[in-house]
């Protein structure tokens, strides 16, 4: 409630307890599926709300703990689609990290697991338009990664949203 009410300081303190209380949950409790993914989602949350803070290191710090504990989950189940998503997120917010720092490879890398394991979803569930929204936007990121590495430097936006907002620039001059 406080994030979404901007009050940052407030989400930031209520998402540092959350974290805490799921580490001192998870901890003893390594084969516990579900404390597991508790505390893979509390990570995300900080990573998330570090991000928007503009704090990129806290970022990847806690972000950078998502894809090991989603990993693991869904190579214990593959059939858990929850789990499946969620390491898909995880890279995708892996993806954004990279593109903030300037390595177009490893946001490249990043979003082309997200998008195969969106994908793979998607077929599961055609039904499900979430995911393919979702596959549709990392499609589209990927995309953009790939043809921005082509590119020299400086001679066209990195990705697709950067792009309509430069066109949007230059109808407005």
């Amino acid at each position: 409630m406080a994030r979404a009410s901007g009050e940052l300081g407030a989400a930031q303190q209520a998402y540092a307890e959350d974290l805490a209380i799921s580490k001192e949950l998870a901890e003893p409790y390594p084969a516990s599926n579900s404390l597991q993914w508790d505390l893979g989602c509390a990570f995300g949350r900080v990573g998330q709300l570090a991000q928007l803070r503009g704090d990129l290191t806290a970022a990847d710090k806690a972000y950078g703990q998502c894809p090991a504990i989603f990993l693991r989950l869904s190579g214990l189940d593959p059939a858990n689609i929850g789990w499946q998503h969620g390491l898909a997120v995880a890279h995708a917010r892996a993806g954004e990290l990279a593109i903030a720092d300037g390595d177009l490879a490893t946001a490249e890398d990043e979003y082309g697991e997200c998008l195969g394991i969106l994908e793979q979803l998607t077929r599961l569930d055609l039904a499900n338009a979430n995911w393919e929204r979702d596959a549709k936007l990392a499609r589209r990121r990927h995309r953009d990664l790939v043809r921005a590495r082509r590119r020299p430097p400086g001679t066209e936006p990195v990705v697709e949203s950067d792009r309509h907002e430069a066109l949007a620039q230059r109808a407005n001059r």
